[in-house]
């Protein structure tokens, strides 16, 4: 329980610092897009949910829609497994992605090379 509770606070403050959209009908929340911004170049779309009775009714792609509109200039990519909803919508494959977890001494707060993230002692 502990470690939720963790998760919820670092989720909280991940929201500080994301663009999220929030779609409603007749109250109750049915879909919710949160992305983040990379300084003016592109949007990374981290979180697209739509709750499953909700689905079928282009919220998600209003969600995306309303993004794009508010960040006309930037690329908008889509961090997903779902590809085929997204080509559907008009996005395709560029790249992949890959992920590292982070060493047990990273997550208890020690880094390499001495120092917190991006300083410490050179390696050249």
């Amino acid at each position: 329980m502990r470690r939720l509770r963790g998760c919820a606070a670092g989720y909280r403050e991940a929201l500080d610092v994301s663009i999220t959209y929030v779609a409603v009908w007749d109250g109750e929340v049915c879909g919710y897009c949160r992305s983040i911004d990379d300084n003016g170049f592109y949007v990374y779309v981290c979180d697209l949910l739509v709750a499953g009775r909700f689905r079928g009714q282009d919220i998600g792609q209003s969600l995306l829609e309303r993004l794009r509109c508010d960040h006309p200039a930037q690329l908008v990519y889509v961090m997903s497994d779902a590809d085929g909803y997204y080509e559907k919508l008009g996005y395709h494959r560029e790249g992949f992605s890959l992920r590292r977890r982070p060493d047990r001494d990273e997550r208890l707060g020690s880094r390499p090379f001495g120092g917190a993230a991006g300083g410490g002692r050179s390696l050249g």
